[in-house]
C-alpha cells in the first residue's frame, strides 16, 4: 500500500495535487477534467507523471479505492 504523501514525494510534487488527481481519475477515468476549459498557466505535472501515477493505481487499485 503505497500512501499519497509516497506518491507525492516520488513524483515531486505535493500531496494535494496527488489527490486533486485521484479524484479526477475517479470522477472522469482520466487524470484531468475534460468539461474544464484550458489555461494558459502550464501544467505541474507532465504526461510522465501522470502515466507513472497511472501505472500505480493499475498496479494497485486498493491504493484508493473508487
Amino acid at each position: 500500500y503505497i500512501t499519497a504523501a509516497d506518491i507525492a514525494e516520488i513524483v515531486g510534487c505535493t500531496e494535494q495535487t496527488v489527490y486533486s488527481i485521484l479524484r479526477l481519475y475517479r470522477d472522469f477515468g482520466q487524470a484531468n477534467n475534460p468539461f474544464r476549459t484550458r489555461s494558459r498557466r502550464p501544467r505541474t505535472l507532465d504526461q510522465g507523471d501522470l502515466t507513472y501515477t497511472h501505472s500505480i493505481l493499475d498496479a494497485n487499485p486498493s491504493v484508493y479505492p473508487l
